[in-house]
């Protein structure tokens, strides 16, 4: 268990470190799930453990331990004004991210360094990964989102000027040419975007789309790969 010092908002990330008992050197996994660090699946940290990797656990913004107690003073986003002053939850997430992929990077006993976000964790991860640059690897879980639903966006992805940008379209875009997974994409993903930009950048061959939930195994096969 460590704390990464989350510098820009004065605060620290609680984190968990798992590393393989005769690891000195390896490639290093930032798996971001709700969960946060103490909710990760046994069996499959196991698996990536066995494989030689390196994994980090954190809490993100109001997740795990970063849940405000009862009667913790609460933010009210329909406050008046409230994104003039205040990052919004997703926002702050995704600056969490970056804040531990950073840190995670640049220790000695890192080569290699691959983003995994799995449940909600998949979209954090998405947008986070454009202000990544250390990170070389996404695998992350798409929740078959339906990019034209207003409502998703209204909800905890709630960013203002997210979609004029482009959402999620473009943070995939930016991480052309790095190594892609993207999974459970759903029926309606336009894939367009995706495969051009990687094809611009001459890296089609590190893209990887899958409409459903892949198997554990297929995910760990692919992260601890190196291309």
């Amino acid at each position: 268990t460590l704390v990464i010092r989350a510098s820009a908002r004065g605060a620290s990330l609680p984190a968990v470190l798992h590393r393989p008992a005769s690891l000195k050197r390896g490639p290093a996994v930032l798996w971001i799930d709700r969960g946060g660090r103490d909710g990760l699946p046994h069996p499959e940290l196991a698996l990536l453990l066995q494989k030689g990797l390196q994994v980090l656990s954190l809490d993100c913004f109001a997740t795990g331990s970063q849940v405000p107690l009862p009667g913790a003073p609460a933010r009210d986003p329909d406050a008046d004004f409230f994104e003039t002053y205040n990052r919004t939850d997703c926002a702050e997430r995704v600056y969490d991210i970056t804040v531990a992929a950073t840190w995670l990077a640049s220790r000695k006993e890192t080569r290699g360094l691959a983003l995994f976000g799995t449940g909600e964790g998949g979209l954090w991860s998405l947008l986070a990964a454009p202000f990544a640059p250390r990170v070389d690897a996404l695998a992350a879980d798409f929740g078959q989102l339906d990019l034209s639903d207003d409502q998703a966006f209204a909800g905890e992805l709630y960013t203002p000027c997210l979609r004029r940008a482009g959402a999620f379209t473009t943070s995939l875009v930016l991480t052309a040419p790095r190594r892609l997974f993207l999974f459970n994409t759903g029926r309606r993903f336009d894939e367009g975007p995706v495969t051009g930009a990687d094809r611009a950048a001459e890296a089609v061959a590190q893209l990887k789309l899958h409409r459903d939930l892949p198997s554990f195994v297929e995910t760990a096969g692919w992260l601890a790969s190196r291309g």
